[in-house]
């Protein structure tokens, strides 16, 4: 079995909530989870970010979006920064569409 954590997904101040995010990723890496997943919320921060931001802070973890909606932005646009990121996050990223 693997388990998981969402992070991410309350409203609230954006320097507050990445700081948040932050130390939520650390805190799954430390407890052995497999996963985490941030979700794509309308008019907050990008998911994508998000995930490459914490693969700065973590090495194991798997990284995922929850739901990345393919309407909101160009099919290669969103392919080469999903590219970017799981190239970031060391082949880390799980994008969810």
């Amino acid at each position: 079995m693997r388990l998981g954590v969402m992070i991410g997904a309350e409203r609230g101040d954006s320097a507050r909530k990445v700081t948040r995010m932050l130390a939520d990723i650390e805190w799954a890496e430390s407890a052995e989870l497999d996963t985490a997943w941030i979700p794509q919320v309308p008019n907050d921060f990008d998911a994508l970010l998000a995930v490459a931001l914490m693969g700065t802070r973590t090495s194991r973890i798997e990284l995922g979006t929850a739901v990345v909606p393919l309407q909101a932005q160009h099919p290669i646009a969103l392919a080469r920064q999903a590219l970017s990121v799981h190239a970031a996050t060391a082949g880390r990223l799980a994008l969810g569409v």
